[in-house]
């Protein structure tokens, strides 16, 4: 099942779209489902879960936590029974959380939380090597959609240091078309908040990148141009073709590669020893 685990609402900062137009763009590039995590909130998720009329792609509801120590998704596994936030968690400004009372209070709902772009230098508060140290996390953003290449291997060097599950997401705010080109695999069906978090801590998810977008009805996935060109490349010659070759200055041209001789230059032998002078 593929699953775009970062996506925003216009309730997030930054975000343009509805919950409506995500969905909708989530079936037309073939996506199983999608998860909103919008900032600091669940409510516009659960509203458009309880709206929507279509049961495909699935729509699974998280946040994005804006802590003290970085930025993290979280997932629990009943959102709807979640408190109101400053209730729920400590506040250490006026939009960042304290990282500690996150870990606890997401440990007490038996849900996970995952490091979001944690080497993203934009943020000032990124983690980066010091998730080696923090405790409670259960998997890591290793591709970003919106991040540098360098942030995201990063992030896969430090999942694969710690033994973490890395996961995808395009974290879609301001454009459509950012949805899907990066996503997590996961094995199996999964319909609720709860098999998403089983999943991961089974360590069944894969972050992937994507290509062109997909057909729902195929289920097959576009290759991309590049890997055909690469398919090109690598076609077998047929039988009795001609390879390509470059002819020398001594090809005699006949196709046979044997060199030819000039008439006007005469080998001459070594006079050995008893021959007459």
């Amino acid at each position: 099942m593929l699953i775009d685990m970062h996506v925003h609402t216009r309730a997030s900062p930054g975000g343009k779209f509805t919950a409506e137009q995500l969905l909708a763009e989530a079936a037309r590039r073939g996506l199983d489902g999608l998860c909103l995590t919008d900032v600091h909130q669940v409510e516009p998720a659960l509203q458009a879960r309880n709206l929507a009329k279509q049961q495909e792609p699935v729509l699974l509801v998280g946040l994005e936590a804006l802590t003290d120590q970085g930025h993290y998704l979280v997932f629990v596994p009943h959102p709807e029974q979640l408190p109101v936030l400053d209730r729920w968690l400590r506040f250490v400004a006026e939009d960042l959380i304290s990282f500690q009372s996150l870990a606890e209070a997401v440990r007490a709902q038996q849900g996970i939380i995952i490091a979001a772009h944690p080497y993203d230098r934009s943020v000032s508060d990124s983690p980066g090597d010091r998730l080696f140290q923090m405790e409670g996390l259960a998997a890591i953003e290793i591709i970003n959609g919106s991040r540098p290449a360098l942030a995201n291997q990063l992030a896969e060097e430090m999942a694969a240091g710690m033994g973490l599950v890395g996961v995808g997401g395009s974290d879609t705010r301001s454009e459509l078309k950012a949805l899907g080109k990066v996503a997590t695999l996961l094995a199996g069906a999964v319909a609720s908040e709860a098999e998403l978090i089983e999943r991961i801590l089974d360590g069944d998810a894969w972050a992937v990148t994507l290509g062109k977008p997909a057909t729902r009805s195929s289920g097959r996935r576009s290759r991309g141009r590049s890997a055909d060109r690469d398919k090109e490349k690598r076609r077998p010659r047929r039988a009795g073709a001609p390879r390509n070759r470059v002819r020398s200055a001594n090809d005699s041209g006949d196709g046979s590669g044997r060199k030819s001789r000039n008439p006007r230059k005469r080998s001459r032998r070594r006079p050995r020893r008893g021959d007459k002078q």
